[in-house]
């Protein structure tokens, strides 16, 4: 099966076959860097084999732990516990992890859908001091509802 030649990234810059590695990507130089997975079929089982479970995303602390305590603590390991994965997910589960074990994932963006949230984010040193932590609140807050104000949205939270 080819792989696509389209290039898809995000926010920090995570560039890859498909949305699903290029998440993936973005995550591993935050937050200044960008991280480019080669599009062809060797450095995508490569990169995937050693891949964290938890970094896939949709995989959460609790899908973590059970997948640990199965022995299954990187990508590559899913394919060796295919039976028993098998046996114990749900049919839509079983085929996201066998997805992610091929670094198979979505090429398209819904661009229709309505933003459900928006954020803010800054790096910024330790800090223990309750007034200077609500200052930080406070500075992002404001920055917050001047990105909301540009782009025309109001805040119901």
């Amino acid at each position: 099966m080819p792989f696509m030649r389209k290039i898809y990234w995000t926010h920090y810059v995570g560039i890859a076959c498909n949305k699903t590695l290029a998440k993936v990507c973005s995550d591993i130089n935050k937050p200044n860097g960008q991280y480019y997975l080669p599009i062809d079929r060797a450095s995508i089982v490569k990169f995937v084999k050693d891949l964290r479970v938890r970094q896939i995303p949709g995989v959460g602390r609790v899908t973590e732990r059970v997948l640990d305590a199965l022995g299954v603590r990187t990508c590559g390991d899913i394919y060796s516990y295919r039976a028993v994965l098998y046996k114990l997910l749900s049919p839509i589960s079983f085929q996201f992890m066998l997805k992610s074990y091929l670094g198979i994932g979505s090429t398209t963006f819904n661009t229709d859908a309505d933003r459900k949230s928006m954020s803010t984010e800054r790096t910024f040193n330790a800090m223990s001091d309750p007034e200077e932590l609500f200052k930080k609140v406070k500075e992002l807050s404001v920055m917050l509802e001047q990105d909301l104000e540009k782009a025309g949205y109001m805040g119901r939270n």
